[in-house]
């Protein structure tokens, strides 16, 4: 689950 909550945080971070 904290995998899954990680990658979506990565993938919609703000400073990218």
């Amino acid at each position: 689950y904290g995998l899954v909550v990680a990658l979506a945080l990565l993938s919609a971070n703000p400073f990218v």
